[in-house]
């Protein structure tokens, strides 16, 4: 976090990793089951991303005026999933 203690103006950046295994989610499975799913592991997953803000007072006086801007971006991939599973049927 970076601020700008003249202007009043803060400016913070976040950037994350991280990576899930083991992650239970239920998982579509024939009814001729006599039921319609099943939870199961299905592998890991990554989830990258990064945060970017800035806020700060632009006008103080009589009135003030508060701005606040915030950017974020998100980027899941599913590395692997369950032996003889192709696809998450949500």
């Amino acid at each position: 976090m970076f601020v700008f203690s003249r202007t009043g103006w803060v400016f913070d950046v976040a950037w994350y990793s991280q990576e899930t295994s083991d992650d239970i989610v239920n998982q579509t499975i024939s009814r001729a089951s006599g039921f319609s799913s099943t939870e199961v592991n299905i592998g890991k997953i990554t989830n990258k991303g990064y945060e970017v803000a800035l806020s700060g007072t632009p006008i103080q006086g009589a009135l003030n005026w508060d701005v606040s801007v915030n950017f974020a971006y998100n980027d899941n991939e599913i590395v692997s999933l369950l032996p003889g599973l192709d696809e998450l049927g949500w």
